[in-house]
């Protein structure tokens, strides 16, 4: 077996391979959680109520916002923030996602799901019809 001390050459060689490598590959990356990640309704097709903490975190500070991918309209927003949370009250009969985006930016860089559930699917009912005999 033959073990290679590093040289001097070998680490400029490492150091600059990292540098060339652009800034957003080597940060951290964003995280969304939306907790729960799951609504359960009574029967399928119904509306599904529940309080979802949505949760973010990043490596660098900046101007965050948070969507619903239904809406253009942002939940909450924060300036020179790493961090954030919020309570959204969930009121739909789909999955939803989430999206956080930074300064007003269209692309999203992080994102979640909330997905509905149901205990029973919705059964086709059989028309009853009057008979006399």
């Amino acid at each position: 077996m033959c073990f290679l001390k590093p040289t001097l050459s070998t680490l400029s060689v490492t150091l600059l391979a990292a540098l060339l490598i652009p800034a957003d590959a080597r940060a951290e990356p964003q995280q969304l959680q939306a907790r729960p990640d799951k609504c359960v309704s009574l029967r399928q097709g119904q509306v599904c109520y529940q309080r979802v903490r949505l949760s973010w975190q990043t490596a660098t500070a900046g101007d965050y916002c948070l969507y619903d991918a239904s809406d253009k309209q942002p939940l909450k927003c924060w300036s020179n923030a790493t961090r954030g949370n919020t309570l959204y009250s969930f009121a739909s009969q789909t999955d939803r996602e989430f999206h956080l985006t930074r300064d007003n930016n269209a692309t999203p860089l992080a994102q979640a799901r909330v997905t509905v559930s149901w205990v029973y699917k919705t059964k086709s009912r059989r028309r009853r019809s009057w008979r006399l005999f």
